[in-house]
């Protein structure tokens, strides 16, 4: 989200931008599924354990939390518009990667992305989910790499 923002604003400056994991909004259903999942204490070790690893086992959930908070009163406050007019205004360049499995970010979010960002290659990770950077880490690097250092 970051990424398209600065994309978005600062149009000069950003040469090449890759978004995966990511939309421009928040629609009803991810609002609530971010609610559900606030609490890090009901998932499962195997998904909590490698975001301990990085924030700690305190850390994690403050952090964790405080982004739901913010995510809901941007939902709220904004009716869930993170980056809209953002998007619209990329001309760099944009390699969007989505886990075609991922049950973090719509799958109407990649047509909205792909018919507003007028320079845009797409590539899915058809049994991907939403840590496609980490479970095909080989891959995704390959690929980021190959668009990053490719001239125009």
């Amino acid at each position: 989200i970051t990424g398209i923002i600065v994309a978005g604003r600062f149009v000069e400056s950003v040469e090449k931008l890759v978004i995966w994991g990511a939309g421009a909004y928040l629609n009803t259903d991810e609002e609530k599924a971010m609610r559900d999942i606030r609490d890090v204490q009901k998932w499962s070790q195997r998904m909590r354990e490698p975001m301990e690893k990085v924030y700690g086992v305190k850390g994690f959930p403050k952090l964790w939390s405080a982004w739901v908070d913010a995510v809901v009163a941007i939902y709220k406050e904004r009716k869930g518009d993170f980056c809209c007019t953002e998007v619209t205004q990329i001309k760099a360049p944009t390699f969007i990667l989505h886990g075609k499995n991922d049950p973090m970010i719509a799958a109407e979010h990649i047509p909205y992305l792909r018919e507003r960002i007028r320079d845009c290659k797409y590539y899915e990770f058809p049994e991907g989910k939403h840590n496609i950077h980490l479970r095909y880490a080989d891959e995704f690097n390959k690929l980021v790499a190959d668009f990053l250092t490719q001239k125009p």
